[in-house]
């Protein structure tokens, strides 16, 4: 019988730090909104954001590459929310859908030169 460590990390990629604007929108007719990267992995990322966004939600997300400029846009799945009562806005942790294999192979080359 194995037990789990409190705090222990069931990510299946590992992260880095990724202090980037984001851009996220619900569907493809809705303006943008911008946000702050807090951390990138191959399987998604950490965002801060102001406006509550639930559990399930799946946004159209565009991450800005530090190494070539290029924004990747690929769907990714809201899969926590964590609200910060001190600086009033909410940490997400979202989930890269897997779909395109573009967007996907390119953050993964990203990841593997940083």
């Amino acid at each position: 019988m194995t037990f789990e460590q409190p705090g222990a990390d069931k990510r299946k990629f590992s992260r880095i730090p990724f202090k980037r604007a984001v851009k996220y929108r619900f569907d493809i007719n809705q303006e943008p909104k911008a946000e702050s990267s807090q951390d990138l992995s191959q399987g998604g990322l950490r965002i801060r954001s102001n406006e509550f966004i639930p559990v399930g939600q799946i946004l159209e997300v565009g991450v800005q590459l530090v190494d070539s400029g290029e924004v990747v846009s690929l769907p990714a799945r809201v899969k926590w929310v964590r609200y910060n009562p001190y600086s009033e806005s909410y940490q997400l942790g979202l989930e890269f859908e897997q779909g395109e294999l573009y967007p996907l192979s390119r953050i993964s080359r990203f990841l593997s030169n940083s």
